[in-house]
């Protein structure tokens, strides 16, 4: 046997080799190779009958001459191809003329190949054999493409079903809401682009927008991890410095060294109106004043999340604040690598518009990059964050509560965490008492009023009493920059003292009593002359925080010249605080940064 014309996927046997030629005799010595070289040859010079044995078997190979006993050959093979329309056949047809113009017809009917009679065997032969080759490749080519359209098809599913489980993790709830606008417009069905959003059961707003390196499955799966570990933090009330470094933690434990996560992470507190930014990687993030004019923005500080080791990483957030009518911008690089015929769109085209698009800033940005780009395709994913400070809106009842009750009948139980001055310093034990009244109990929405509590409680013993810092010090516009940038460096030199949480809890009829006793090492706070018993009629920097816990508790009450506070909040099975805001002197501090957030809505890639 040749192996020279055995396809791979065929044994030489099954290869069947039909000749219809009015004198097949003449072939006799080509057949006979061809059968030597174990093929199957059938040879014949009645077109009929050739038909006949063509709808019996398919061959393989059709060999026919031009003129068949008044038959026309490329109609003869046109008629055998009809019958096995799935597989294309190899024609090669013997000419009766050596005509350039009749051999171009035997191409033009369908013919793979031309050999003019007499027929030399050996070259019959070889035509044969190429033939052969060329039906395996296309066989090969055939099935290589049904893989591949196999494979796109469960892709495109797999894909989908990504896409459907991206969507149902984030809702948009908290983004659409009125201060908030969004573009989210993604190059393929999955991207890398991820906006999340959070409002914390004591009315603080967390945001992220966020760009993955590349598209596809693994930029969405990078997406969900990231999404995950944003709104778990941000659900125990971990400040939005913590959550960045958490989020560089598990983007350097999970990712490629070839893959990161640029990102913007934002945080307002509406009673105050300050704002804390932590930028990485993305473009700079403009504020727009009430008047239409640019303030200094937030551009990037530091390497996107996922390529310093956790021990390297700089969490450290820029503050301002935020005045009523503010607005803040963020969006990815797609739309400053926006191609136009005058080169990238930029970001000076990006602070024009918001210049110029008050009250529709989005749409006016999407005009301009559609001119700009003036039909050509995108290249990358667009994601545009535009955040309006509307203090009365953004204070507002959330529609849904942060957190749904546990169903948990009220129990005893209590619990105690003290820490030293060296873990003050980088930790923080409102979140973690937070999970441990999560399993104890669970307050269900009235998580928010005890967040308030714990963190107003526990900024006071540590500001004003281990850190001595003045709460006057926050009067004046300028007040609250100077009372924190003080704060950040009298912890980082905290050397001595404690501060003990004990919370204790008791069934009663209808809810339950928690009794909160915040204990700290160092000086009195003299709350009782400094802040008002009542939030009326208090509109100052300062004192808001001890009268928004009277409001919330049966009793607060101080002792030891101070040092030590003991809050009772009795609780019921009606909800009773609507989660409107802190109103606490706080600001941007610990405190306020500390009160835990609900459950945040998001709108993602995809």
């Amino acid at each position: 046997m040749n192996a020279g014309i055995k396809p791979r996927s065929l044994n030489a046997n099954d290869i069947f080799v039909l000749i219809v030629d009015p004198a097949p005799n003449q072939l006799d010595e080509t057949r006979q190779r061809l059968s030597a070289a174990g093929l199957c040859v059938t040879a014949t010079a009645c077109p009929d009958r050739a038909l006949v044995q063509a709808s019996e078997r398919r061959p393989d190979v059709l060999i026919v001459t031009d003129e068949i006993d008044g038959t026309d050959g490329h109609g003869l093979a046109t008629a055998i191809q009809a019958m096995h329309p799935a597989t294309e056949i190899p024609v090669l047809v013997l000419s009766t003329s050596a005509d350039e113009q009749a051999h171009l017809r035997c191409f033009e009917g369908g013919a793979h190949d031309v050999i003019v009679k007499p027929v030399s065997a050996a070259l019959l032969y070889a035509k044969v054999k190429v033939l052969l080759r060329q039906r395996e490749m296309r066989n090969t080519l055939a099935a290589q493409h049904d893989r591949l359209a196999q494979y796109q098809a469960e892709s495109e599913r797999d894909k989908e079903v990504a896409r459907l489980i991206i969507d149902n993790v984030g809702a948009s709830a908290t983004l659409d809401q009125a201060n908030v606008d969004y573009l989210l417009r993604p190059l393929e069905t999955l991207n890398g682009d991820l906006m999340v959003a959070g409002r914390t059961p004591a009315g603080a707003h967390c945001f992220m927008i966020a760009d993955f390196t590349g598209h596809g499955l693994p930029a969405a799966i990078g997406v969900l991890v990231a999404h995950g570990v944003f709104t778990a933090m941000v659900s125990r009330g971990h400040a939005i410095e913590t959550v960045a470094a958490e989020l560089n933690r598990k983007m350097y434990q999970v990712l490629p060294r070839d893959r990161f996560l640029a990102a913007i992470l934002i945080e307002i507190y509406p009673d105050t109106g300050w704002t804390s930014v932590w930028n990485g990687g993305m473009p700079e993030m403009l504020l727009r004043r009430a008047d239409g004019s640019l303030s200094a923005g937030f551009p990037s500080r530091y390497l996107p999340l996922g390529i310093l080791e956790p021990t390297a990483f700089d969490a450290t957030t820029v503050r301002r604040e935020l005045r009523e009518g503010d607005a803040l911008l963020a969006c990815s690089d797609g739309v400053l690598e926006t191609l136009g015929e005058d080169g990238l769109f930029g970001l000076e085209r990006v602070r024009e518009c918001v210049r110029n698009g008050r009250g529709g800033v989005i749409e006016t940005l999407v005009t301009a990059l559609e001119d700009h780009a003036a039909g050509r395709p995108a290249h990358d994913d667009l994601s545009v964050l535009h955040v309006r400070f509307e203090r009365d809106v953004m204070l507002a009842l959330d529609a849904s509560p942060a957190r749904t009750a546990s169903g948990r009948a009220a129990s005893h139980w209590r619990a105690l965490v003290e820490l030293g001055h060296d873990t003050l310093r980088g930790n923080d034990p409102v979140p973690l008492l937070g999970t441990i009244m999560d399993h104890l109990q669970g307050f269900g929405a009235r998580t928010a009023e005890i967040y308030v509590i714990l963190t107003e409680l526990y900024s006071n013993a540590l500001e004003h009493g281990l850190l001595g810092l003045d709460s006057a010090l926050k009067d004046g516009p300028d007040g609250f920059g100077t009372y924190y940038a003080l704060r950040e460096e009298r912890l980082a030199e905290l050397d001595e003292g404690t501060i003990a949480i004990e919370l204790d809890h008791r069934p009663t009829i209808d809810g339950g009593v928690l009794d909160i006793t915040v204990r700290q090492s160092h000086n009195g706070c003299a709350a009782t002359g400094l802040v008002p018993a009542t939030l009326a009629g208090n509109d100052g920097y300062s004192g808001r925080g001890v009268g928004l816990v009277r409001s919330l508790c049966e009793s607060l009450n101080y002792s030891e010249d101070g040092r030590v506070a003991h809050a009772r909040y009795q609780w019921h099975t009606a909800p009773v605080w609507s989660g409107s805001g802190s109103g606490s002197g706080s600001g941007p501090g610990e405190a306020a940064k500390k009160k835990a957030p609900g459950e945040g809505a998001s709108k993602m890639a995809g």
